[in-house]
């Protein structure tokens, strides 16, 4: 039941940063891009968000891939100021370990290969059609799915 409650926390933290970032700014190049955004304002918000996300992934995913996700979601909160070149570094390669673990887990953990491949069609799609915050859109799509899958999972228990 604790689990549940967590899921839903969540849920709820991804549904309210993303509301509130559109809300005051719109679609931006990137989720990331909102740190900056929210530096004189809300200076702590966007790490925040991903510690929560990453923290929450972590421990309702209950695998070792979502864990491994989860925790480089941390990562991209603690390496926030994506355009200085050291800490654009780090926060790039958590992005892509979070991604492609979730994308694992998706595949090994819960054997839903098909949604690896629909997120891999879906990606290609953006890239061809969406040429405006094409990687907010990607991801967006990869948070998604994710929060689908351990939702899924959670509620088949």
């Amino acid at each position: 039941m604790e689990i549940l409650v967590f899921a839903i926390l969540l849920v709820l933290v991804f549904i309210s940063y993303i509301s509130f970032t559109i809300y005051n700014f719109g679609i931006l190049p990137s989720l990331s891009e909102s740190y900056y955004r929210f530096e004189k304002t809300y200076p702590f918000i966007f790490t925040w968000f991903c510690f929560s996300f990453g923290i929450l992934t972590a421990i309702v995913g209950q695998t070792l891939l979502l864990f491994i996700a989860g925790s480089a979601i941390t990562f991209v909160g603690a390496s926030t100021a994506f355009k200085q070149k050291d800490i654009g570094r780090v926060h790039s390669i958590a992005a892509v370990v979070a991604i492609l673990f979730s994308q694992l887990s998706i595949f090994f953990d819960y054997g839903l290969w098909q949604i690896n491949i629909l997120f891999l069609i879906l990606v290609g799609l953006i890239g061809i059609f969406i040429k405006k915050n094409y990687i907010w859109w990607i991801e967006m799509l990869a948070f998604i799915l994710s929060i689908i899958i351990i939702m899924f999972n959670l509620l088949s228990i």
